[in-house]
C-alpha cells in the first residue's frame, strides 16, 4: 500500500537475481485499506515499514522525528501509508521511466538487492524490508563518511532502524555481492552510483561509489 502498490513499475526474481524481469504497467485502480495490516504477522509488518522509513528520510523530516518516537506497534500508520503514497505518486508520476528524480527510490535498495540476491542462493529467508533497512544504514555510512551526511544524521538512522530490525541476518563478505552490485540498473559503464542521503529529508542520485567506500560501510556494520 505504501509502495509497491504505486508507481507503476512490476519485478519479479529470476534465479538467484532480485528484480531481473519487470515491466512498467499501470493498474486500473489501486486500493488502500490500513486494517489489512492488522492481519500480518509482525515479521511482515516490520518489512513493510522499510520501504515507509525510507520515503520519510527522503522527504519528511518532521514525520522521520515521529516515526523515531514510537515502536512497531504504535505508529500511525494511516497517515504514514497517506504520506508515502502521495510522495511516491508526486516522484513517479514526474519521472515515470526512472531518468531522474525517481533514482531517489533506490535508497537501500543497491546493497539491499545485493543481499536478497544473496539470499536467494541460501537456505535462509531474507524479507525484502529486512534487507532494505539493512542497505539504508549501510548506504548511510557511505554518505556519511563522503560528508554528504552529518555523523549526527547516520547515527539517528543506525540507532532507530537497529532499534527495529535487529537482530539482522548475518552480513556477508562484500566480494560475495559486489558481481550483483556492479549489474544494478543504476550504474553506467564501470561505475556503481547510488542514491544517498545529504540530510534527512533530502538525497542525490548517481553518487559514484567505490568498492573500497562498500567495504568500510561493511566493516563498521
Amino acid at each position: 500500500m505504501a509502495d509497491a502498490a504505486i508507481g507503476g513499475k512490476l519485478g519479479i526474481d529470476f534465479q538467484t537475481y532480485k528484480n531481473h524481469i519487470g515491466v512498467f504497467a499501470l493498474p486500473l485502480k489501486t486500493v488502500i485499506f490500513p486494517d489489512f495490516l492488522k492481519t500480518l504477522p509482525e515479521r511482515e509488518l516490520r518489512s513493510g515499514f522499510a520501504e515507509v522509513i525510507k520515503h520519510c528520510l527522503l522527504s519528511d523530516e518532521n514525520e522521520w522525528n515521529e516515526i523515531k518516537k514510537h515502536d512497531l506497534k504504535n505508529q500511525n500508520w494511516k497517515r504514514l501509508i497517506e504520506l508515502s503514497a502521495i510522495y511516491k505518486t508526486k516522484v513517479t508520476a514526474s519521472d515515470p521511466k526512472e531518468k531522474g528524480e525517481r533514482k531517489l527510490l533506490n535508497l537501500g535498495h543497491t546493497i539491499g538487492h545485493a543481499l536478497e540476491s544473496f539470499y536467494l542462493r541460501t537456505d535462509h529467508r531474507i524479507f525484502h524490508g529486512e534487507a532494505i533497512a539493512m542497505g539504508l544504514i549501510l548506504e548511510s555510512k557511505i554518505a556519511s563518511r563522503k560528508k554528504m551526511l552529518s555523523e549526527k544524521a547516520f547515527e539517528e538512522i543506525d540507532l532507530c532502524l537497529r532499534k527495529i530490525y535487529q537482530p539482522f541476518m548475518p552480513l556477508p563478505a562484500v566480494s560475495e555481492l559486489m558481481s550483483v552490485i556492479r549489474q544494478d540498473k543504476k550504474n553506467k559503464g564501470d561505475s556503481i552510483l547510488m542514491a544517498l542521503l545529504t540530510g534527512i529529508g533530502t538525497a542525490a542520485w548517481d553518487v559514484e561509489v567505490s568498492q573500497a567506500e562498500i567495504e568500510e560501510s561493511f566493516n563498521t556494520f
